[in-house]
């Protein structure tokens, strides 16, 4: 008899941890699972804006949810939406419109409406702080080495005149 009740001790007590560290570990695991989830779903991402008071460009960083997909389209889309700052200047023209953005081979093809060109209001400064805006934007993506920019699907020679935008763009350092 004294055997059968130490066995339903034991049993007992065997159970009892089983049920508290055992649950302790699934609601370990669990929250874990939650955090990786969260963070593959919640990125930060870099954005270039020119400064209203000084020429250059400045980091404007942003929380982007969902950020699953094509990155270079989300980033795109992230500058036709301006920045979030007083401060700071929206780079592409009002009526332009994203028609792609796929990256091939470490290059980000960015195709964007006629009104790209023809809404900026041009000078030196203004082109590059629109063109290196984007540039500098895709390229802090870890895939992206250049920028290739094309309007309405054709590669052009200049852009307004000051910046050459005939081949792929790296990132400026000067900005």
């Amino acid at each position: 008899m004294k055997n059968i009740i130490y066995s339903i001790l034991i049993l007992t007590v065997f159970t009892s941890f089983q049920i508290i560290y055992g649950n302790q570990q699934t609601t370990l695991g669990q929250a874990n699972n939650i955090a990786i989830v969260n963070k593959k779903i919640e990125n930060k991402v870099i954005l270039y804006f020119p400064e209203i008071e000084e020429l250059k460009l400045v980091k404007e960083e942003r929380v982007i949810k969902n950020i699953q997909g094509n990155k270079a389209e989300i980033i795109m889309n992230e500058l036709i939406k301006g920045p979030k700052e007083d401060n700071l200047m929206s780079i592409i023209p009002k009526g332009t419109e994203l028609n792609s953005a796929q990256i091939k081979n470490n290059i980000a093809y960015i195709d964007l409406s006629q009104e790209f060109i023809s809404n900026h209001p041009g000078g030196s400064w203004g082109e590059h702080s629109t063109i290196y805006g984007i540039v500098n934007s895709l390229c802090e993506l870890e895939e992206v080495e250049a920028v290739q920019i094309l309007i309405d699907g054709d590669i052009k020679d200049e852009f307004k005149g000051h910046i050459n935008i005939n081949k792929p763009l790296e990132m400026s350092q000067e900005s």
